[in-house]
């Protein structure tokens, strides 16, 4: 892909300092070595989504924010050019995850705040909630247990506390010497 570079250069290669633009308008402005993309930059590609932090050999590594057309913005750790470590993504219709990330998704333990007030705190695994974990709706009833897929097995970790606090405030009210208490 052809474009423009100016900056330092050093044995005919970009080194230093500098801002290449291509031909799609696609900019990336910050440090290079052997003329890849190396240290602190700033990336913007032709669709307006916008890196900036580390960079190792011409990819985001180390720390860094990512914003989307669409307004969605990730700030964490990237490894070889994805999503990768500690990060919290703010997606654009409201809803947010904060915890750990592999190869690009949900991996690892996170919390999941939905857009309609749901909150998933728990384990994820390739961008699915899987394992131990314990889904709160906005109404405050809360199902924890195993989930496969983002769907709650039925185990015995299954448990619905909402209805068991119903169950216990009913037995409560109907027992005359816990309600005289």
């Amino acid at each position: 892909m052809g474009g423009m570079y100016e900056g330092e250069w050093i044995d005919s290669k970009f080194y230093g300092h500098g801002v290449k633009t291509w031909t799609d308008g696609s900019k990336y402005k910050g440090q290079f070595k052997k003329g890849l993309s190396h240290g602190f930059g700033v990336y913007q590609d032709h669709a307006g989504v916008l890196y900036a932090g580390e960079w190792v050999n011409g990819q985001s590594h180390g720390y860094g924010m990512q914003t989307y057309e669409d307004g969605s913005c990730y700030v964490g750790q990237y490894k070889c050019g994805l999503k990768h470590g500690s990060g919290h993504f703010q997606f654009w219709n409201g809803g947010a995850h904060a915890g750990e990330y592999f190869a690009g998704k949900m991996h690892g333990f996170g919390v999941y705040r939905f857009s309609d007030g749901q909150r998933y705190e728990g384990a994820w695994r390739e961008g699915n909630r899987k394992g131990l974990g314990t889904c709160s709706s906005a109404y405050g009833e809360t199902k924890s247990g195993l989930w496969d897929d983002n769907f709650l097995e039925i185990s015995s970790f299954a448990v619905n506390h909402t209805r068991v606090l119903d169950a216990v405030q009913v037995w409560m009210s109907s027992n005359p010497l816990i309600s005289a208490f």
